[in-house]
């Protein structure tokens, strides 16, 4: 009751609120914004109305009757205020909420066409539904096919319901078994859709194609009534043929938008009517422009009214808050205690209208400050500026403080104080905005109307003619309902032909497995049909992806409440469904289309089977990838102990899965899915706590579902369920739950062994996990206790009492010790061990059990239990395998004849030996201890006495045991040192050696043999005498003793320096043992032995010490002195003198060795041996003492004579130069010398001059200051003056001697110094040596001024320094010549002219490199030298140096400079005004500040029409933007400035931002308008599901003209620069946006390289210039040419462009313009710099790149002509390339694809892999006849060429792998194979997995096989050789392989 008195009561404010509006608004409201208000408050009542005839009325009916009477009287007048259509519609409303549809609908049918149509079309939709709803809930199903038949088939005006009708008809058609009929109706909608789009749509675009045909000429001629009338009779059949046209179209079933084509029909007579309209103005041109000026005025006068309007508006804001304030002011009580909204608006009103106030003076500035008539008052104008913007800052910081200080507590107060503030500074703005419109029409109607009555306006009305036509003919566009029509029509067609084929294919699936099972079919028959079946299932998958792919957002049945029954979730079941059959290896396919399911319709009617579907495929997927990283980060972590979280089973990774099957456990209680969700939960859960941190939860998760499952006892999942309750048992560890999991396993052991479980695979699986499972909780039960007695021991006695299986209990056992021993248990690994052995004593392998117990404690030896002790244990242990498994036991005889028994041996024998090994030790423990060496042999021998243990290795065995006794006797000896003990182990060692020479210890015995006779030695040496007796079998005496210690060191040393023994280390040990030998020899007085020894031990002297070295040669020494032998002698103390450590030594050795050199040269006097004597002699000298000089100069002269005599003179000269150079006084010294001289001087001596005058210069060289010395040397220099060719040398012995006689150092005599230096330079003068020539004259000049020869000598200098290039010596020379004598002045003319040159070659040189800067320094550096030297009287306008000339390129380079400072200043206005367009408000305000838009903004009188026009209008302000820009680069141009690429792509990038903040302004405010203005509320009630795509949509309908403006300059950037080679910050931006566009051209390239093809021309006449090629910095190939001199070249080609190119480039690199024409006609290209081949000359060798536009090309041939001009003196290098862009997709759609199709045949390869070496060998494949499988029943081979190939066999091969090959010459586009290959294969694309273990789809009854197809992945493919393996298991009857490979790949036309 209280909603229905709201409706009323809001319905009766609205009607009063309306009335009130119209009566205040009618004086201030246009006409249209009085239509429109009162269409929206009419609206408003309507919808009031309606709530209270749908919702109240009703209601009030049901609770009090009179009530209702009583609110309807309320009503009537309301009721009485609406038209009929709106009453109409309210009862038909009325009538559907009381459920009379039939009356409903006869309503809402009438209001079709009114203004109403889109409601009523609505509700008479839902009317209709409705109806056919009650008729399917009352069981009238034939009542509501047949309404279903009379809404389809009479044409009901529905709309876009008809397909839902159309739906559910063909549904229960299909139902009744009329599928033909159904068909059939579907195909005559598919013939409608041919008969609109073929006939009547081409029909109809003829029709209003007659429009362009009117003849107007004689209209135009004769503008008059009657020729208008014809025209006219003209359109009007046009408009009556184009009704006929749309009648048909119409009368069309399935035309279901009809109410769009009906309008479109309506718009295109509007149109024609508008066109006879805009002809008939022609006829009065006159009136015509009356009528304009009179529109024009009315404009205006409409625009100043709305301006005076928002003034008014302005006026009563501003007025109502200052009688606020007044009052508040004059505290008026009415407004105490209320808040101050209106005095802060008052405030912010107030500096709102003073900063507008201030920027309007700003700007009135600005424009002063930039007028030049106003320049003398600029810093007047910018104080005054300044002083604004200051105020006005200030006032926008106050308006900032108060917006941000003051807060409402209200909030609806704070929403209404915004909106009043927004809505004044926006009607502010628009009267801004206004006022500057109405001055522009204002200005246009004064001074532009005047203008309008001419012939131009004439023409204007025939363009407005022409321009109708054009829009009046048919465009494309305008036909798109119709084409919606036909396009939905199919859709929805096509939805239910593939619904009811998918239906009708499971239809066809039961009725083959019916068939089977009644077995009326051949196995042939059924594979043929299943492989038929799969082939439309795979045909069925195409049509169903190209649907969804065509008809994305799909919906069909759609609900009154905006819903839909069916939508592409349906066919995405079936999809998936059939993907899952198809494609088994590939599950995600279906996966992904199961979840399209729940994605799009989550109350599908198949959730329970999707939802499972989606848990098992998810869970399967998610189980390989963890998998997979498992594998991978153990390889990596092989030591990991924790995983990462990729190998980690988590919750988080089956999400999907476990929410699926848990969806269907929660909501799905009797599916068939019910029992396998729970059951695979439990198995999720078990894997996600096998790698939990707290597993517990989830195992008691799983436990749960498990139990859920074991609880139903006829569950199929029971057993399954029952074993993995035993697995989570086993996981937590406890002992009842391992003792309760143990009971599970034993559950499953009974069910196996009864029967219960029949299965063998399955029996067999559960038994073996059965027998792990319960051994693992044996050991488990132990805990962490691993020292303790086995709990399972006793756990495997129960067991044994329970199941009665003795091989599995066995089984049991040994896997629960290998799991205590994997756990390191080893203590109780060895309780199951015994346990094992006591079960059975005699067991054969009971030895090796035991000593396996024994390796187990030595493992464990530190962790025994307590009171055990490792040693006792193992010898207690051998003992026990010697005693109860020896020869005389009860196992040896049971087990002796046991084939196996050999490693039970070895393990007897072992003890034997670790026996034998502890007794040993025991006797070296206590080596004197004869007892224990008594027990070591007894074992021994009962050891021997088992010789089954040795077998055919007990000859070795014994040689070990003689060896161990040898040693245990050494030992003996050697602990005693008693000398019986060593004789006796001499005595064993020397016969164990002579049996076993080749034992490895043989050497270690011969040592010891030597060692124990030294021992005895010792021992017993000083024993003999006294009577001493020794004990028999001892040496009887000393020399007895001796024999013995000497024979046994001989027979070491053989044996030491033996072949087999012999190194370095044992040769010393010989020579040591020989010395000693020796030395007891020595001191036993045995002289001749002992220097036999001594000698015999010097042949390895290296290996004695020194200090006996010493000993023995001295030894020597003294034995040769007493045999009279001195050289021997002396040679002995020499030696010994080597190794004296002393000097008493060393004295007493030298005094010896002196006296032997005195008899020796005494001795060869005598004997006439002068020569000997004489060395003899010099020998002695060398061995006295240097203070003996006297006898030292004795013996030498003494030597000295002696060699005379025997007449060898140099030696005796020798012998004298070497005591002058040795004496200190002169008169000697000079005797010597000149005895030396006399003896090589001398006829009867030397007779050799040149060696006696060397003699001399020796004398000279050590005493130069000598008068000898000097007159000697003077004497030599003069003779060398002689020889011409010793000039040189002469001269510089005269420097050389005047420099010593220049110091005086010398006793010259008379001669003087310069003497000696005028001699040098005559020398050199002769010898031509100027260098030394200059520098002596140098030094003559500079030493003796006064010389008479100084001028002579500066002349010839200063040629000297002309011709080395020393031009500043020169001038000075020069100069000074000049000064002199002015005669002479050319020497310093020349070099001024010279310096002024160079300068000017500095100039050239720094202009040449634009180093303007150090030119003009040169310039002035010119100037300042050539007025320095015309100070000296110098002359520089004469024929050889003009400096006049030199002026006037000063002049003109200074010229240039000035031209460059144009350009600079050019370039930085360019750069500042570009900065501030880019820093400008357009591209930095917000879009809000640029578009104003707010709730009240509405789209026609606001956006795009009425007086605001405010898009329109910033499209404009954008384009003005880009005007800027564009003006910018045509001043460049028009200046002749040219723009570096970096400016000019700066300017371009620039007006591609505009242009996207342009786009981003529009597209950001429309999104803003569409979402917040008041009007657009219908709007975003009816695009609420996707109104972001609506904005999208109506934003790119306002801002795609600037899109395509954004994009143009882009691909200009693209094209022109960076195809071209120049990339840089703005290249990159536009490839970038491009690229984000998806849009980056992609261009096939035509290179035309420079060469012999290119037609070559030099004034006209043919000619063949060579030419080469070299490759740009940037990687472009240029053909080069050398063009001559002063010739001009042609050169042209023809270029075959098979498709239209984009553009082309012409790179060219040449000094001067070449001229570029392009099929006849000239071209001024664009250019760009790219890169320069030398840096070091970029004025001529930068690459230039023109852009030869798409427009001067033409298809087919083209032709290019160059003229190339060389007008310098030389030759230039011409490098040049063309190249032509073509859009590949272009030409590849051009170019129709290639199949290749390989079959299987016996080109194909088997391959056989070696195991051991893995080597491959192949060899052809062969066609088997042992297929098995008819060809005709393969479904999915295509082609029929293929045949069954295999490997040959004589026995079945279980794996083959096969090989083929194929080639790809051209781009792969896609491929497929499709294969037979029982059971599975493995494919391989070069070496890369492909797919893995697919096998085909194989159908039995009836049979039938379909192949399995693979798609290939194009990234496997490679250019060239292509290798396919298969790798086939292959365990069936089926022996084969059959396949097809289809390559599709682009066609061999030319793309790349």
């Amino acid at each position: 009751m209280k909603h229905t008195v709201k409706i009323i009561f809001l319905i009766i404010i609205a009607v009063s609120f309306l009335a009130v509006a119209y009566a205040q608004d009618a004086d201030q409201s246009t006409k249209e914004e009085l239509q429109l208000q009162i269409t929206q408050e009419k609206q408003t009542i309507r919808e009031l109305a309606k709530m209270f005839l749908i919702d109240a009325l009703p209601e009030l009916l049901n609770e009090d009757p009179t009530l209702a009477e009583q609110a309807l009287v309320k009503y009537k007048a309301v009721f009485s205020g609406m038209d009929q259509n709106d009453f109409i519609y309210l009862l038909g409303h009325f009538y559907a909420r009381m459920g009379e549809n039939t009356k409903a609908i006869g309503y809402f049918t009438s209001l079709l066409n009114t203004q109403l149509n889109s409601d009523a079309r609505k509700m008479l939709n839902l009317a209709l539904y409705q109806q056919v709803v009650n008729f399917l809930e009352t069981g009238n199903r034939q009542a509501a096919k047949d309404f279903l038949s009379a809404i389809i088939f009479e044409n009901y005006n529905i709309d876009t319901y008809y397909p839902t009708y159309l739906y559910i008809w063909a549904d229960m058609a299909a139902d009744d078994g009329e599928y033909e009929s159904v068909l059939n109706t579907l195909n005559s909608y598919i013939q409608n859709r041919d008969i609109i789009m073929n006939q009547l749509l081409p029909e109809k675009m003829a029709i209003l194609a007659r429009v362009q045909n009117l003849n107007l000429q004689p209209y135009y001629a004769n503008p008059s009534f009657g020729e208008y009338t014809k025209l006219a009779s003209e359109i009007d059949n046009i408009k009556a043929d184009l009704t006929h046209n749309y009648n048909q179209l119409i009368s069309l079933k399935g035309i279901f938008y009809l109410d769009s084509i009906i309008n479109m029909h309506s718009e295109e007579m509007v149109l024609l009517d508008s066109l006879k309209i805009v002809i008939l103005d022609y006829v009065d041109q006159k009136l015509h422009s009356e009528e304009t000026i009179v529109r024009g005025n009315l404009l205006l006068q409409q625009v100043k009214q709305i301006s005076t309007s928002y003034q008014k508006q302005l006026e009563i804001m501003d007025g109502i808050l200052e009688k606020q304030y007044e009052r508040f002011m004059n505290n008026d009580p009415s407004i105490q205690g209320h808040n101050y909204s209106d005095m802060e608006l008052k405030r912010l009103y107030d500096i709102e209208k003073n900063i507008m106030l201030y920027n309007n003076l700003i700007d009135e500035l600005d424009k002063d400050i930039a007028d030049p008539q106003l320049a003398s008052i600029q810093d007047q104008l910018k104080r005054t500026r300044a002083e604004y913007s200051e105020k006005r800052t200030s006032l926008q910081i106050r308006k900032n403080d108060l917006l941000q200080t003051r807060k409402h507590t209200n909030e609806v107060e704070e929403k209404i104080f915004n909106a009043l503030l927004e809505e004044y500074y926006s009607l502010n703005q628009d009267k801004k905005d206004i006022d500057i419109q109405l001055a522009e029409i204002d200005k246009f109607m004064q001074e532009e109307t005047k203008n309008i009555f001419t012939d131009e306006q004439r023409n204007k009305i025939k363009n407005h003619i022409a321009n109708q036509i054009a829009l009046t003919a048919d465009r494309s566009n305008r036909n798109e309902p119709i084409r919606k029509n036909a396009q939905d029509l199919v859709a929805n067609v096509e939805f239910v032909k593939l619904q009811l084929d998918y239906r009708n294919l499971h239809i066809k699936e039961q009725a083959r497995l019916a068939e089977a099972q009644k077995g009326t079919l051949t196995e042939q028959q059924l594979m043929q049909q299943q492989a038929n079946i799969l082939t439309e299932k795979k045909d069925l998958i195409t049509r169903i992806q190209n649907f969804i792919n065509n008809n994305p957002n799909f919906q069909a049945v759609a609900q009154p409440n905006g819903t839909y029954l069916i939508s592409n979730a349906d066919l995405y079941y079936n999809l998936a469904e059939l993907q899952y059959a198809v494609y088994m290896d590939t599950p995600n396919i279906a996966l992904e289309s199961y979840r399209k399911v729940v994605q799009l319709d989550p109350g599908n009617v198949n959730m329970a089977a999707t939802l499972y579907n989606i848990g098992f495929i998810s869970s399967q997927l998610s189980y390989q990838r963890i998998d997979t990283n498992k594998s991978r980060f153990y390889e990596i972590h092989k030591a990991a102990l924790t995983l990462d979280d990729a190998s980690r089973y988590k919750e988080s990774d089956f999400a999907e899965a476990i929410s699926s099957y848990q969806k269907i456990v929660d909501n799905y209680t009797t599916s068939p899915y019910y029992e396998e969700s729970l059951y695979r939960l439990g198995i999720l859960y078990y894997f996600i706590a096998t790698d939990a941190d707290q597993p517990q939860r989830y195992y008691a998760i799983a436990t749960n579902y498990f139990d859920t499952i074991i609880n139903k006892p006829d569950s199929k999942y029971k057993y399954d369920a029952i074993y993995q309750r035993g697995w989570l048992r086993l996981n937590s560890y406890q002992e009842q739950d391992l003792k309760l999991a143990m009971n599970d396993f034993l559950t499953l052991l009974n069910a196996v062994d009864s029967g219960q479980i029949s299965d063998p695979v399955v029996a067999k699986d559960y038994r073996d996990d059965a027998v792990d499972n319960i051994a693992f909780c044996l050991i488990a039960l132990d805990g962490t206790d691993f020292n303790s007695y086995a709990k399972g021991v006793q756990e495997i006695q129960n067991l044994v009492n329970t199941y009665k299986n003795p091989e599995v209990i066995n089984r049991i056992v040994d896997k629960a010790t290998i799991n205590k021993l994997d756990l390191a248990s080893t203590l109780q690994a060895v309780d199951f061990i015994w346990l094992k052995i006591n079960m059975n004593p005699l067991a054969i392998e009971n030895p090796a059990l035991v000593d396996s117990i024994l390796k187990l404690y030595a493992g464990a030896k530190y962790e025994l239990r307590e009171g055990k002790n490792f040693e006792q244990i193992s010898q207690e242990l051998y003992q026990n395998i010697i005693t109860n498994y020896g020869k005389n036991s009860a196992w040896y005889a049971a087990n002796k004849n046991n084939t196996k028994i050999a490693p039970q041996l070895a393990v007897i024998n072992n003890a034997f030996e670790k026996r034998a090994n502890f007794l040993y030790n025991e006797f070296l423990d206590n080596p004197v201890n004869e007892s224990k060496l008594l027990a070591y042999n007894q074992h021994i021998e009962q050891y021997a006495d088992f010789p089954e243990l040795q077998g055919a290795n007990y000859a070795t065995w014994k040689a070990q045991t003689d060896k161990t006794n040898l040693l245990l006797v050494n030992k003996l000896a050697e602990s005693s040192n008693l000398p019986k003990y060593y004789l006796s182990a001499i005595k064993n060692l020397q016969e164990f050696n002579a049996k076993y020479p080749q034992d490895e210890d043989y050497f270690l015995n011969e040592g010891l043999i030597y060692t124990y006779s030294y021992n005895v030695y010792n021992l017993m040496k000083d024993l003999y005498g006294d009577g001493y007796q020794p004990e028999p079998g001892l040496p009887a005496n000393a020399d007895e003793l001796f024999a013995m210690f000497q024979s046994n060191s001989q027979r070491f040393i053989g044996v030491l320096r033996s072949d087999a023994y012999k190194n370095p280390e044992r040769e010393k040990q010989a020579v040591d043992i020989l010395l000693s030998l020796a030395d007891i020899q020595y001191d036993r007085g045995k002289m001749p032995e002992a220097k036999a020894l001594y000698l015999s031990a010097l042949e390895n002297e290296s290996l004695i010490p020194n200090g006996t070295k010493f000993t023995v040669y001295g030894k020597l020494a003294l034995i040769a002195d007493s045999e009279k032998n001195y050289a021997q002698a002396e040679a002995y103390y020499r030696s010994a003198l080597t190794y004296a450590s002393t000097p008493a030594e060393r004295e007493t050795i030298t005094s010896n060795i002196l006296y032997q050199i005195q008899n020796s040269y005494e001795a060869a006097e005598r004997a006439g041996n002068y020569s000997l004597a004489a060395s003899e002699r010099l020998r002695l000298a060398t061995e006295m003492k240097p203070a003996e000089t006297k006898r030292i100069t004795g013996y030498k002269m003494g030597a000295q004579e002696a060699y005379l005599k025997a007449k060898e003179y140099q030696k005796a000269i020798d012998i004298l130069l070497e005591l002058a150079g040795s004496g200190t006084d002169i008169d000697n010294i000079y005797y010597y010398y000149y005895r030396a001289y006399e003896i090589a001087n001398a006829d009867t001596a030397m007779n050799n001059p040149e060696y006696a005058n060397t003699i001399l210069d020796s004398f000279i060289s050590k005493y130069p200051s000598s008068n000898q010395a000097f007159k000697l040397r003077l004497a030599r220099i003069e003779e060398m003056e002689k020889n011409v060719t010793q000039k040189n040398a002469a001269a510089e012995a005269y420097l050389a001697l005047y420099e010593e006689v220049k110091n005086k150092n010398i006793n010259t005599g008379e001669i003087t110094p310069d003497y000696l230096l005028t001699k040098a330079a005559d020398n050199y003068r002769d010898a031509r040596n100027r260098d030394k020539e200059i520098e002596t004259y140098n030094l003559v000049i500079a030493t003796y001024p006064k010389h008479t020869n100084v001028i002579p000598y500066m002349q010839l200098m200063a040629d000297y320094y002309l011709d080395k290039g020393d031009t500043l010596k020169y001038e000075q020379l020069a100069k000074e010549i000049h000064q002199k004598d002015r005669t002479k002045s050319a020497y310093y003319q020349w070099i001024a002219n010279a310096k002024l040159k160079k300068l000017m070659d500095k100039f050239d040189n720094a202009y040449k490199n634009k180093n303007y800067p150090d030119a003009f320094k040169y310039r002035d550096e010119y100037k300042r030298v050539e007025t320095a030297y015309k100070k000296d009287g110098l002359n520089f306008e004469t024929e050889e140096f003009k400096s006049s000339v030199n002026y006037a390129y000063f002049a003109a380079v200074e010229e240039e400079y000035n031209n460059l400072q144009k350009r600079i200043t050019f370039l930085k206005n360019y750069d500042n005004q570009l900065n501030a367009i880019e820093h400008g408000t357009l591209l930095t305000a917000s879009p809000g500040t640029l578009l104003k838009v707010n709730q009240s903004t509405t789209w026609n009188n606001h956006l795009i029409g009425g007086s605001y026009r405010r898009i329109p209008n910033f499209k404009a302000s954008v384009k003005a933007e880009v005007a800027k820009v564009n003006k910018l680069l045509a001043n460049a141009d028009k200046e002749k400035i040219d723009l570096e690429n970096y400016r000019r792509l700066h300017a371009l990038n620039l007006i591609a931002r505009i242009y996207d903040k342009g786009v981003t302004v529009i597209n950001t405010q429309i999104g803003v308008y569409v979402r917040t203005a008041f009007e657009a509320e219908a709007v975003r009630q009816q695009y609420a599901d996707g109104l972001d795509a609506f904005i999208a949509w109506i934003s790119n309908e306002q801002s795609n003209d600037l899109l395509n403006l954004e994009y143009t300059t882009h691909l200009n950037i693209y094209n022109f620069y960076q195809m071209a080679g120049y990339t840089d910050y703005y290249t990159q931006q536009s490839f970038a946006k491009l690229q984000e566009w998806n849009l980056v051209p992609d261009y096939k390239i035509d290179e035309y390289i420079l060469s012999s093809d290119w037609t070559q021309k030099i004034d006209q006449n043919e000619s063949r210039l060579p030419v080469s090629s070299i490759t740009s910095p940037k990687g472009i190939r240029l053909g080069c040419m050398q063009l001559p001199a002063g010739k001009e070249l042609n050169l042209n080609r023809t270029i075959n462009a098979k498709l239209l190119p984009e553009f082309a480039l012409l790179h060219l690199v040449y000094p001067y313009d070449v001229k570029i024409r392009l099929n006849g006609t000239d071209l001024e290209p664009g250019v760009v710099p790219t890169d320069t081949l030398d840096v070091n000359q970029p004025g001529t060798t930068t690459r230039y790149a023109y852009l030869l536009p798409s427009t001067a090309w033409a298809e087919g041939q083209n032709l290019i002509e160059l003229t190339v001009p060389n007008s310098s003196s030389g030759q230039q290098n011409l490098y040049l390339t063309l190249q032509v862009f073509t859009d590949r997709q272009k030409i590849a759609a051009s170019i129709p694809p290639e199949t290749v199709m390989l079959y299987t045949d016996p080109t194909w390869r088997i391959v056989t892999v070696n195991p051991e070496t893995g080597t491959e060998t192949t060899m052809p494949a062969t066609i088997t006849s042992n297929f098995g499988m008819a060809l005709d029943k393969i479904a999915g081979l295509e082609g029929n060429y293929a045949k069954p190939i295999w490997a040959p066999e004589t026995t079945p091969l279980s794996s083959v792998i096969l090989e083929t090959d194929f080639y790809l010459d051209t781009e792969f586009r896609e491929g497929q194979i499709s294969f037979v290959a029982p059971d599975f294969a493995s494919i391989y694309l070069n070496g890369q997995e492909l797919t893995t273990d697919v096998s085909p789809d194989i159908v039995t009854e009836p049979f039938e096989v379909t192949a399995v197809a693979v798609t290939i992945n194009p990234t496997m493919v490679t250019t060239g050789k292509n290798t396919l393996r298969f790798v086939v298991t292959n365990n069936s009857n089926y022996r084969g392989f059959i396949a097809t490979v289809k390559i599709i790949k682009a066609g061999k036309g030319d793309i790349r």
